[in-house]
């Protein structure tokens, strides 16, 4: 008797784990941008630079602000990403920037193409140098399909920052379902760790990390990103051009991004491709 209920309560188990770990799996999601062709999803986008120069002399203090869009535009045959960015403010030292110097500051205006699976490619362009456009930052996409309970590692994680290439690793983690724009939504987390080291092969002295966290709101359904919210911190020591000795620059970069319209390509971006 004791036999037969024991085999009772086994098959019950059984019944209930097996839909429970049928449900786990199914949790799994992918994030990837599905660049319907003829759409454009538009960002506001907000950044605020602080940074902080340490040498024999003291100490230089600065900060710098910007808004404006990020526009992504699917056609028919590639996808290119704009960026819109003015500078409205600062900070020199505790003291705000002059107005007439802020107005004199070049905008970042830049397009870059975009690949099938999220990769930003790299664009040279003059002007808002200072925002300091950190793309791998902007929508980041996981290696592969984020599982409740599972982080991904990412190796060999590469950030270009002018002429250096900081090199490290990258983790995404799923952290909870959520509802956003009328839509089933996946919040996850990303965190980035590089380094540059002296003698890289490239014309700095010194050493540079950069570290940086976000927290991603994705529609994995329409295939497109809700939000991106990130910080970074970069530190750089080098020799000072003016005084010849050690210094320390620490720079500190947040930006969001929100999702503003997905919207037809108007006809004469369409005409361009």
């Amino acid at each position: 008797m004791k036999k037969i209920r024991f085999l009772a309560v086994l098959a019950v188990a059984l019944v209930v784990v097996a839909p429970l770990h049928a449900r786990a799996g199914e949790e799994s999601v992918l994030i990837k941008w599905k660049f319907v062709p003829g759409k454009q999803y538009v960002y506001d986008y907000e950044q605020v630079v602080v940074t902080a120069g340490t040498h024999a002399d003291g100490k230089d203090e600065g900060s710098v602000n910007g808004a404006g869009t990020i526009t992504i535009v699917c056609g028919d045959k590639q996808t290119t990403m704009h960026v819109q960015v003015k500078i409205t403010g600062g900070m020199m030292n505790g003291e705000e920037a002059p107005a007439e110097m802020i107005a004199e500051m070049p905008p970042l205006d830049v397009k870059l193409r975009m690949l099938p699976d999220g990769t930003i490619g790299r664009a040279e362009h003059a002007g808002g140098g200072s925002m300091q456009l950190l793309t791998e930052l902007l929508f980041p996409v996981p290696p592969g399909p984020l599982t409740p309970g599972k982080a991904i590692e990412q190796e060999g994680v590469t950030f270009s920052m002018g002429p250096l290439n900081l090199k490290g690793k990258g983790k995404f983690e799923y952290k909870a379902p959520v509802k956003a724009n009328g839509m089933g939504c996946v919040l996850y987390d990303v965190s980035y760790d590089t380094a540059h080291q002296e003698g890289a092969g490239d014309d700095i002295d010194g050493s540079m990390k950069l570290k940086a966290d976000s927290k991603v709101v994705f529609a994995p359904d329409a295939g497109y990103f809700i939000s991106v919210k990130s910080r970074s911190e970069m530190k750089m020591t080098t020799t000072s051009p003016m005084h010849g000795d050690e210094m320390t620059i620490t720079m500190h970069n947040t930006v969001s991004l929100r999702l503003k319209a997905v919207e037809d390509v108007p006809k004469e971006d369409q005409a361009e491709e």
